[in-house]
């Protein structure tokens, strides 16, 4: 086609009325594209910080757990050793009557 012919087509009312009709959507699909971007973003953000939650929370348990096992220790050694006789080690400890056991 020649320009002359391309000149007047796009200036004629029956363009200028499909053109139009053809890009009326168009907003509403970019729209809703974009809110389902927008919510798959959210959601993600809020699995995230979700999980971040409960990895902070676990670490908060095992160190807990970590430091009442770390007292139990010294608790036990505190009594170890504050029940020892240079004489007898813990034998006084040890014996229940019924099975006798020496440490020496």
């Amino acid at each position: 086609m020649n320009t002359k012919k391309l000149k007047s087509l796009a200036n004629s009312p029956f363009y200028s009325k499909l053109k139009l009709k053809d890009e009326s959507g168009i907003a509403l699909i970019t729209a809703l594209l974009i809110m389902v971007l927008i919510t798959i973003l959210g959601t993600a953000a809020i699995m995230t910080s979700t999980t971040d939650v409960k990895i902070s929370s676990n670490f908060k348990k095992s160190l807990e757990a970590f430091y009442i096992a770390e007292a139990g220790l010294e608790a036990g050694l505190d009594y170890l050793y504050s029940n020892f006789s240079p004489t007898t080690g813990w034998t006084s400890l040890i014996n229940t009557g019924e099975n006798d056991i020496t440490l020496t």
